[in-house]
């Protein structure tokens, strides 16, 4: 899942991002920001998430996280 962690970046403005970064922290994580992140999800790995899936997360790898609870 490297490339989410890419994606995260480009998303966020940022050169890089690693899995424990505090996503809270980057003023470019908005709803504008998590919206893309969903759409993203849904085409790269094929799961539908919702904002309420991701409300909670603090860090990239607790979206790689919910991403794999979601796959089947």
């Amino acid at each position: 899942m490297k490339e989410l962690n890419i994606e995260m970046a480009d998303i966020l403005e940022v050169d890089s991002i690693s899995d424990d970064e505090i996503l809270t922290e980057s003023d470019m994580w908005d709803s504008l920001a998590r919206l893309t992140l969903l759409s993203y999800i849904d085409k790269q790995y094929g799961v539908n998430l919702f904002q309420p899936d991701i409300a909670n997360v603090k860090t990239v790898a607790d979206i790689k996280a919910v991403i794999k609870s979601k796959q089947k």
